[in-house]
């Protein structure tokens, strides 16, 4: 049962125009063994539904963050609802007109990438000499 002037997640479209209440906080994200940090703030909008302003936590996920926003600016929030927190990958100051970004989150399959190329080199070049020998026996 929802309580007067409360909106299940699901039922807020994004993205989400909002206050900032508090600056935002960026903490180390200690589920990814401190590989990642983690942005949080609060934002003030307003229930599409009943037209009360409710309360939100914002939450943002990356290796970097690029762009920033304070207290009482105005932002637009674009993300996806996750255990009743709103994950952004993109928030936009209306403000100063800068963007926030989450940075580095394609770094780690770069990586893996390189990793299978490297691999798949070396096991070629492997084969290519294995192959060679074979002809002088």
């Amino acid at each position: 049962m929802i309580a007067d002037g409360e909106t299940p997640n699901e039922e807020i479209r994004l993205p989400i125009l909002g206050t900032v209440l508090e600056a935002p906080v960026e903490r180390p994200d200690y589920q990814s063994f401190g590989t990642r940090s983690v942005m949080t703030f609060l934002l003030d909008t307003e229930d599409p539904n009943t037209h009360k302003q409710v309360t939100k936590l914002v939450e943002m996920r990356g290796l970097a963050f690029q762009g920033f926003a304070y207290r009482n600016d105005s932002v637009i929030v674009h993300g996806r609802w996750r255990e009743g927190i709103l994950r952004s990958n993109r928030i936009e100051n209306k403000n100063t007109q800068a963007i926030m970004r989450r940075r580095g989150q394609y770094l780690k399959w770069i990586g893996i990438v390189t990793a299978i190329v490297f691999l798949l080199g070396f096991l070629a070049t492997l084969a290519a000499i294995i192959v060679g020998f074979g002809q002088f026996l």
